[in-house]
């Protein structure tokens, strides 16, 4: 027998069509909620579905000044009568984007779901694109009286104007710190020869850089930034999730669970998340730190990080 409309069950095929395009794509339900970001879109937000799920597209992504006009556009997308819009976003790191998207709405009458899938995306002229690694090549000088001036630059992106940084200090100008990064490389001890440190970064929106000190003969070091960009480090941590995972033997469930409970999400928000009970996470949970040899959520940080 043929399934009738009303017997489809349009939240799953969607779903399975979001999750296999290669274009970034969410689906949400009426109210708005995000119901499942493919990788792709995982990829451009540097958020995990996991970490957005069962959250609301306009608080959770939308600038504040722009909330009530993101609002408006979904309304209008949910009852069907645009096909296009465009959409302003925080990305991770605080930049912001305006996503150009193609909505459908997809399923029956009180239960329609909003298929949006990203058909454009325009950033400022002016931020780098942190969605991957940036990397930036300067000398500094080393004399103490005048440690981290800038004397040459270079981005390996040419569309980046860097000359401004040229005497500028590099704490300051780069990684936007009044006194030397605690861990600068160009500052180890050891003897001179190459350094490489992971220091906390403000350029842009990079979160930290991998910093590398090559040696000079000149007073100088010769200096390698590498911005880590929300992307890398959503798949660094979507890795990590793995490893414990695999270590330990974790079901599919327990691992979305793991996920969830090392973004600090309580037990209602992964529950409505997941579409289980509290009681059923608080189950996984116990599953969970037995499996991995951890005596609590805070063992597992320590076992995560």
């Amino acid at each position: 027998m043929r399934a009738t409309a009303q017997e489809v069950d349009w939240t799953a095929v969607s779903a399975l069509l979001a999750d296999r395009t290669l274009a970034p794509t969410t689906l949400l339900d009426r109210t708005g909620r995000i119901v499942l970001c493919n990788r792709t879109m995982e990829d451009l937000l540097g958020r995990s579905r996991l970490e957005l799920s069962g959250r609301d597209w306009v608080e959770e992504l939308a600038p504040p000044d722009q909330r009530e006009v993101a609002r408006v556009r979904l309304a209008e997308a949910l009852r069907g009568t645009i096909k296009r819009c465009e959409c302003p976003v925080r990305l991770a790191g605080e930049a912001e984007a305006i996503l150009t998207l193609d909505v459908e709405r997809v399923g029956h009458a009180g239960h329609e779901t909003l298929l949006a899938s990203v058909v454009r995306v325009h950033r400022p002229t002016n931020k780098i694109d942190h969605q991957g690694i940036v990397e930036l090549r300067y000398q500094i000088s080393t004399d103490a009286h005048d440690f981290g001036r800038i004397r040459r630059v270079q981005s390996a992106d040419a569309p980046i104007d860097t000359s401004h940084l040229v005497g500028e200090r590099c704490f300051k100008a780069i990684h936007r710190r009044d006194s030397p990064c605690v861990d600068c490389p160009a500052l180890a001890p050891g003897g001179g020869g190459r350094k490489t440190a992971v220091v906390i970064s403000g350029w842009d929106d990079a979160p930290f850089a991998v910093v590398t000190a090559d040696p000079s003969r000149d007073g100088t070091r010769q200096m390698t930034a590498q911005f880590v960009g929300p992307s890398v480090t959503t798949g660094l941590m979507r890795a990590r999730v793995q490893s414990l995972a695999e270590a330990g033997g974790l079901s599919v469930r327990e691992r979305e669970v793991l996920n969830l409970l090392l973004l600090g999400r309580t037990y209602r928000e992964i529950g409505r998340a997941l579409d289980i009970g509290e009681r059923t996470v608080k189950y996984h949970q116990g599953n969970i730190l037995e499996k991995l040899g951890a005596d609590s959520r805070l063992d597992l940080v320590r076992l995560f990080f």
